[in-house]
């Protein structure tokens, strides 16, 4: 369907208006709750890159030099301490009492996704990093939605202060001439009064006007993210009839909502969370293999094939 008839009340009205444009742009690039949704998804995007690598093999670099002393009255002990006299073995390949060791070698791990665990938990990461995207197109429909109201009601209050002001002129004239005509014997000091009233009235009504102003003003300035930044609006008047516009927006069109989408997909993961949980209490089978050099010489480390080691399975 057609997604354009939701997006007509709006841009029939606000899309020639380059104060708008230029406002939701600036909004949009300086808001740190946008920039903070931006950081969230890529850490989603990390978190599923990492999940989805659990399914393969994964290898390292390993070098873990150690240094040990067997007790006198143990088997590695007592078999070391015997290995000095044998005759098989030369000068150079006598074991000192405290060992030294310097493993250097490839370390794969694999574990075996049996129970479908590691493939829950992949699925899960892959529906929260597609819900934190639309929770970031949502944050941003919200922040233009905002910025769009808070404009037309800056826009219409100052279009009803300019008429109060001209109000307020025409009234003060009208006192003026109503003192002349009070002063020729036309009319009482009634009629003065009851044109004053009005007059100081209309006066009155300048002030809450004002800070309403200012009030939506500072809330434009808060998405900003800026105290110090002028809202500069236009003057045009506003007499779009938006009941006709909006008569062709379906109900239909929410389920296309971001924060809709989002609320789906987040609940979709923690259906595969709470699936990933429970095969976790299961046996799990994991491949762990190394393949390098060792020595508790480093002279003796790269003499090949003398100081090969491996371990399978």
């Amino acid at each position: 369907k057609d997604s354009s008839m939701v997006q007509n009340p709006i841009t029939k009205i606000w899309e020639n208006d380059p104060f708008l444009n230029k406002l939701i742009d600036s909004v949009v690039t300086r808001n740190l709750s946008y920039k903070l949704e931006y950081q969230q998804i890529q850490i989603a995007k990390q978190q599923f890159v990492m999940g989805a690598s659990f399914l393969k093999p994964f290898t390292s670099l390993q070098f873990n030099p150690n240094l040990r002393k067997f007790g006198k009255y143990t088997m590695d002990g007592v078999g070391n301490y015997d290995t000095q006299f044998s005759p098989n073995i030369s000068s150079a390949m006598k074991i000192p009492e405290t060992l030294p060791d310097f493993p250097i070698g490839l370390q794969t791990n694999w574990e075996i996704d049996i129970w479908g665990k590691l493939t829950a938990r992949k699925k899960a990461q892959a529906l929260r990093y597609m819900s934190t995207e639309e929770g970031y197109k949502w944050l941003k429909t919200q922040l233009v939605a905002k910025t769009a109201i808070y404009y037309g009601e800056l826009v219409a209050l100052d279009r009803e202060l300019d008429i109060l002001n001209s109000n307020i002129e025409i009234q003060r004239k009208a006192v003026e001439l109503v003192k002349i005509q009070k002063e020729a014997g036309v009319v009482n000091e009634m009629a003065v009064l009851q044109l004053e009233a009005q007059l100081e009235n209309s006066r009155a009504q300048v002030s809450p006007l004002q800070s309403e102003i200012i009030a939506i003003e500072n809330e434009i300035k808060l998405l900003l993210n800026d105290r110090n930044t002028v809202i500069k609006r236009t003057l045009m008047p506003i007499d779009t009839d938006f009941s006709k516009e909006y008569r062709s927006i379906h109900l239909d069109y929410l389920s296309q909502r971001s924060d809709v989408k989002q609320a789906q997909l987040n609940l979709e993961a923690q259906i595969y969370d709470k699936e990933s949980a429970r095969l976790a209490l299961k046996p799990s089978l994991v491949f762990s293999n190394f393949l390098g050099v060792q020595s508790f010489q480093p002279a003796y480390l790269f003499q090949l094939p003398a100081s090969l080691s491996y371990q399978l399975m």
